[in-house]
């Protein structure tokens, strides 16, 4: 059994992922923002799940935005761990939507902040444990929005593009070491992450484009709000951990929908490209 650490785990993907891999038994160290304040209930259903369960969930408050916070959460769940940890899973995030030029330079700074800059501070956190134990898996929940481009998505899109290169490059730069790097590449699923959104509407901004504007943002709403039961991404998660180190796949495309056949395309292509430049670089 392993020693699992999840961000986001108030809801949605992360609340569900670290119920079923402690089920399994799995040792599992549950973060999340606000754990004594806005997500108390959260974090007090979680744990008297475990409790009821027999399963080993620990809380850990986090803010992936926090440079201390991942510094200090990771060095105490290694202490509690015995310097072991397996598995990290990069989910925490939320969606948002607007016109790029609606956005405030802060807004942007922020968005990268969630989405790319803290992912990538606890792979680097983590990472020194894996180099020790020469083993261990990284999995980073993206999105099929990191796969083209639209109206109203560009800073989310540019976002999750931009963690999704960074992991698919951790593969080829630690797979030598036994450390796994994997894309699990999610369509639209039934959570409560618009909930969490950040809307974007600037008055000033939307009145230059005209009936364009609410038009196009209602129809692309139609478009891609088709959402699927989300125990697929769960199970995935579960196979993934499960797999033979060594056999797991570099992306993991979920819940699609009518963008499957060519988002398996644009990744098999990537990969291609990839493999076919590594295959020089290592004559």
């Amino acid at each position: 059994m392993k020693n699992i650490i999840i961000t986001g785990c108030s809801s949605g993907f992360g609340l569900l992922m670290a119920k079923q891999l402690a089920k399994e038994g799995h040792t599992v160290f549950a973060t999340m923002r606000n754990s004594t304040t806005t997500n108390i209930l959260a974090a007090e259903e979680l744990t008297t799940w475990a409790d009821d369960n027999g399963a080993r969930i620990f809380i850990r408050e986090l803010d992936v935005s926090k440079a201390d916070s991942i510094e200090a959460v990771i060095a105490e769940i290694a202490h509690t761990s015995g310097g072991e940890i397996d598995v990290l899973i990069n989910n925490a995030g939320f969606a948002t939507s607007g016109l790029i030029e609606e956005y405030t330079d802060r807004q942007v700074h922020d968005i990268f902040e969630t989405l790319v800059h803290g992912p990538n501070r606890l792979i680097k956190a983590v990472l020194p444990y894996m180099h020790r134990s020469q083993n261990g898996l990284l999995i980073l929940l993206s999105s099929r929005l990191s796969s083209f481009q639209m109206p109203f998505t560009g800073i989310y899109s540019a976002a999750k593009a931009a963690i999704q290169s960074m992991a698919k490059s951790y593969h080829y730069e630690l797979s030598r070491f036994g450390i796994e790097s994997v894309v699990v590449q999610p369509g639209s699923f039934r959570t409560n992450i618009r909930e969490k959104s950040l809307q974007v509407e600037n008055s000033a901004v939307a009145k230059k484009y005209g009936d364009w504007y609410s038009v196009t943002k209602k129809k692309m709403a139609r478009m891609f709000d088709q959402p699927q039961d989300i125990e697929q991404v769960i199970d995935l998660i579960s196979t993934i951990i499960s797999t033979p180190p060594g056999k797991r796949r570099l992306v993991y495309p979920v819940g699609l929908g009518m963008l499957d056949a060519p988002i398996r395309e644009i990744n098999a292509r990537s990969e291609g490209i990839s493999a076919t430049l590594m295959e020089m670089i290592d004559r």
